[in-house]
């Protein structure tokens, strides 16, 4: 379990090609080999907070899904970086839908204008695609 902290998980967002922070609803798949698979929205409700669903089907198993309103995050311009201030959302949500993570491994994204990237895995790869 130790190597599915160390990888990489990619979300890539399509968003409309624009300077400033994410905005918008943004669907993905990851899926983590041996794992399981997951499905994840993110909605962008302000400058502060977005609201996320995500489900969750081990290898094997049966999915759970889940949702949190309101996760509080600060985004810095200069940077591009998304930060959840509080990661306790994320982590009840994490723990509802029984995936493999940590609320921290999920807790800073970056953002280069198109695409919202977060380090989760070394095994994993996704894709989170802006809703029209």
């Amino acid at each position: 379990m130790r190597t599915l902290f160390g990888a990489i998980v990619l979300l890539v967002a399509h968003a409309i090609l624009q300077a400033g922070p994410p905005s918008g609803s943004y669907c993905g798949s990851p899926d983590i080999p041996s794992k399981g698979k997951g499905t994840v929205k993110v909605t962008v409700m302000s400058d502060t907070a977005f609201d996320i669903s995500a489900s969750w089907t081990p290898s094997g198993g049966t999915e759970k899904s889940g949702s949190e309103a309101g996760v509080p995050y600060k985004y810095d311009a200069s940077t591009s970086d998304l930060t959840v201030t509080d990661t306790t959302k994320l982590q009840d949500l994490i723990t509802k839908i029984g995936a493999p993570l940590k609320a921290s491994d999920l807790a800073k994204l970056h953002y280069d204008g198109k695409d919202l990237h977060v380090v989760i895995t070394e095994d994993a790869t996704s894709a989170i695609g802006k809703d029209s």
